[in-house]
């Protein structure tokens, strides 16, 4: 998809949130959630991804299905977090314990530590 009809598709109006992708315009590519934060960090000079005066911190803004797994990032996630996840982005996903304890949790750091603001789980 052309940058620009990207840009209209996912980003709030005045650039600086991403809008909520449901199940009918979820991710379909590991490659478009990469590019969307890339261009989200690019353009936005708010601290989260989603509009948290619309949203709890906890709601699940972006969708992505890959290889049949589904994956959601929350809207609390922070500018920070994505900067790190995408200087991480030749590394694979991989599933680490969330805050509770349950396997959900993604990183992409070669460590395998958590990516501090970042808050993206696989659904299971």
């Amino acid at each position: 998809m052309e940058t620009n009809k990207f840009i209209e598709k996912y980003l709030s109006d005045d650039k600086n949130f991403i809008k909520k992708i449901g199940r009918k315009n979820e991710l379909k590519e590991e490659e478009d959630f990469y590019k969307l934060l890339e261009l989200w960090l690019e353009k936005s000079d708010e601290i989260t991804i989603g509009d948290l005066r619309i949203y709890t911190g906890n709601t699940k803004l972006i969708l992505i299905e890959i290889n049949s797994d589904s994956y959601y990032l929350n809207a609390d996630t922070k500018k920070f977090g994505v900067s790190e996840f995408i200087k991480n982005k030749n590394n694979p996903f991989k599933i680490i314990p969330n805050s509770k304890g349950k396997l959900n949790k993604i990183t992409n750091r070669s460590d395998s530590e958590p990516i501090k603001g970042f808050y993206l789980y696989k659904k299971i």
